[in-house]
């Protein structure tokens, strides 16, 4: 997050100053410019998050493929180290094509009209794949489906209060 200040901070300042330099526009930003500053600008910064982002993505996957043998194995609780290693290939591969779309719109590979719809339309998909997780699908269900919820989620509800009551049992022996 940090990072992503500073970069973000970084990028603003640069294209603010190009901007008054060159009095390019009245606006305090470059967006649809061909000045040649911008494209590297956007490029060089373009490739410095998706490094950052493939370094991140990559040890979370070594990561996760390590928890996930050693859960295989009997050594750790498994704590459903496949459906994470899942969401992680599935979160690198929309990464890169999003990364791919940015460069081909700063390279002005894909341009019209419809480029902002299509730019906004993939940071939903990424915002829908980062808030939409199995807590959110529960309470969803559970607020507006409750009879559902119930036949899903009640006999595992059930396995934890019994699990819960039987470890409340064997401490209060001791």
């Amino acid at each position: 997050m940090i990072i992503n200040l500073i970069i973000c901070s970084t990028i603003s300042g640069i294209y603010i100053s190009i901007n008054e330099i060159h009095q390019l526009s009245d606006r305090y930003y470059c967006y649809c410019n061909d000045s040649d500053e911008k494209r590297i600008g956007d490029i060089v910064f373009n490739s410095i998050y998706y490094i950052i982002n493939l370094f991140c993505t990559i040890n979370l996957f070594v990561f996760i493929n390590k928890r996930k043998k050693e859960a295989e194995a009997g050594i750790i609780d498994d704590l459903d180290y496949r459906h994470n290693f899942i969401r992680i290939i599935l979160l690198f591969i929309l990464n890169f094509c999003t990364f791919l779309e940015s460069y081909l719109i700063v390279l002005d590979v894909i341009s019209g009209k419809y480029v902002d719809i299509l730019y906004l339309f993939t940071c939903l998909l990424i915002d829908l794949y980062n808030t939409l997780n199995k807590t959110v699908y529960q309470e969803t269900l559970k607020i507006f489906c409750p009879k559902k919820y119930e036949e899903k989620f009640q006999p595992l509800k059930d396995l934890e209060d019994e699990n819960k009551r039987y470890k409340r049992q064997n401490t209060e022996s001791f």
